[in-house]
């Protein structure tokens, strides 16, 4: 019969380790994101790659794009194990992304043109007749004012509470500043339940270094708020 019982914990965090991430059970490598200068495509990538899911695409299909770009006359890109190289999907992206870079690697380049998205795309006013140079239009948008594309051919009710969240982050209300200012502790839990924490070592380790009272129901909002926004985040 075979044992249950978990590794140690320091060798359980040593494995999550091995995907790029800082030690859970230390504070001070996750004080380092800065909640105010990060590029909100940073973030996004800090949350996409902690996911099982893009993590397990990306070991499916990095190997067989390496070798694909390897066979292209005078390649000399990126190799899988380099930041800038993504994984591609034979069919079509994944997860919205254009590609997987390795989640293995935290500092990307490009991250800017990672995330494709068919809604959410934010145009800021400039106050003159057009949108930009090469996207000619008769729409004026005044300073102080975005357009924001929604896709009519699918569900109206989740793209609008995305692009909600999104305009709340990138134009700093209040509230979304308080909230975005807990995003390196999400982090740092969602590394926690990578490393098969248990509630309890989280509440131990982790959630009393923030003054949460362990077992209470706002340091299991923590946990659930957490793995929401790793799969859910705002684009």
């Amino acid at each position: 019969m075979k044992s249950s019982a978990k590794a140690p914990l320091k060798e359980r965090v040593a494995i999550s380790m091995q995907w790029g991430v800082p030690n859970c059970l230390e504070r001070p490598p996750y004080e380092a994101y800065d909640s105010e200068k990060l590029p909100h495509e940073r973030w996004a990538w800090e949350f996409f790659r902690r996911r099982d899911d893009v993590r397990e695409a990306y070991e499916m299909y990095a190997s067989e794009t390496d070798r694909s770009n390897q066979t292209i006359p005078g390649f000399d890109g990126e190799r899988l194990d380099e930041p800038g190289f993504w994984a591609m999907p034979p069919l079509k992206p994944l997860f919205g992304m254009a590609g997987i870079p390795n989640p293995r690697i935290a500092d990307q380049p490009l991250l800017e043109g990672l995330f494709d998205r068919s809604f959410g795309q934010i145009t800021e006013g400039t106050g003159q007749d057009y949108l930009s140079y090469e996207e000619w239009t008769p729409q004026f948008m005044k300073f102080g004012t975005v357009m924001v594309s929604v896709d009519v051919s699918q569900p109206l009710k989740k793209q609008l509470d995305v692009i909600r969240i999104s305009l709340e982050a990138r134009y700093g209300r209040k509230i979304s500043r308080i909230h975005q200012a807990k995003w390196p502790l999400y982090l740092r839990v969602i590394d926690a339940l990578a490393a098969d924490l248990s509630y309890g070592e989280i509440d131990q380790y982790i959630l009393t270094d923030y003054d949460y009272q362990p077992a209470s129901q706002a340091a299991r909002d923590v946990i659930r708020r957490a793995t929401s926004l790793r799969d859910n985040f705002p684009l």
